[in-house]
């Protein structure tokens, strides 16, 4: 059964590579300054369809870590 399965996980490579490239992206993008970042969204990329989502995400004010 593949839950239970101790073998690792296939990961297509050009996903991998489509995910960082979006990744230095934001991260240049915030570095330099420029055009809109998805600070307090989350991106959500179905690669099976080549659609995407974004969801807005609020900062729990009562947070240590997400409310700085």
């Amino acid at each position: 059964d593949l839950v239970n399965s101790q073998s690792p996980i296939p990961v297509i490579g050009a996903m991998a590579g489509l995910i960082g490239s979006i990744q230095a992206n934001e991260a240049l993008k915030y570095l330099m300054e420029i055009g809109s970042s998805l600070l307090n969204q989350l991106l959500i990329y179905h690669g099976d369809t080549q659609q995407t989502e974004l969801l807005s995400l609020t900062p729990n004010p009562l947070c240590k870590v997400c409310a700085t």
